[in-house]
């Protein structure tokens, strides 16, 4: 998932991130404590994401507020390792490189539009699906 986060100031800032979905379609990602997207939310709590997948082109855009949370953090971190396969992978980016402290981050998602672009009779049609709020 790509995060995009602002400073107090606007300066807009985006990262990639490992990520968990809940059954409210909350989100949670792990992040160091002095990365720019964890200063960020300190400060500006509002947030926007992209999840994209192809070769066709299907997005899911979204935005909500961040908090970091502390209670239930061993489960959800948990099921982040669980969710990425980390044993098949080379190495966990926050797990991997060095930071003060790792923060878990919830986003409470307020908004959510699913697009889907591809081709049809030599054209290419774009359908959006506002997923909620409906």
């Amino acid at each position: 998932m790509v995060l995009a986060t602002a400073s107090n100031k606007g300066v807009p800032h985006a990262a990639t991130v490992y990520y968990l979905v809940d059954e409210h379609f909350d989100l949670y990602f792990c992040t160091g404590e002095e990365t720019k997207k964890f200063l960020n939310i300190k400060d500006n709590s509002n947030v926007a994401l992209v999840v994209g997948t192809g070769p066709e082109i299907k997005t899911i855009q979204g935005g909500g507020k961040a908090e970091w949370i502390v209670e239930g953090q061993d489960e959800i971190m948990l099921r982040l390792g669980k969710n990425f396969d980390l044993q098949q992978s080379p190495f966990w980016p926050v797990a991997a490189l060095q930071h003060k402290g790792i923060a878990l981050m919830k986003i409470n998602v307020e908004w959510m539009t699913f697009l889907h672009v591809f081709l049809e009779d030599g054209k290419y049609v774009e359908k959006k699906c506002k997923v909620f709020p409906k």
